[in-house]
């Protein structure tokens, strides 16, 4: 169902839902697409995103920076780095 910009899915089983937000972050078509858990009286507004996780791949980055440390100095300079995949 689409909610001018919103859209809500519909989920057999519990487990099933908590699996799909684990894996986030998600992308369709090249965008973004941010999950949350449905909640009785919950407003639809794009105004109370302030903060998203986003993937960002990272291209001919030199050996020495190639750690924990260097990843997440590198990446410190769009956010606050939440997970590296070395």
């Amino acid at each position: 169902m689409d909610y001018y910009g919103f859209f809500l899915f519909t989920f057999v089983l519990v487990d099933h839902v908590a699996a799909i937000l684990d894996r986030a972050p998600w992308h369709m078509a090249n965008r973004h697409l941010v999950l949350r858990h449905w909640k009785p009286n919950m407003q639809f507004s794009k105004d109370d995103l302030s903060r998203i996780p986003v993937w960002v791949k990272l291209h001919l980055v030199l050996l020495e920076y190639w750690t924990n440390k260097g990843l997440s100095y590198i990446v410190s300079a769009l956010g606050v780095p939440l997970h590296a995949d070395i």
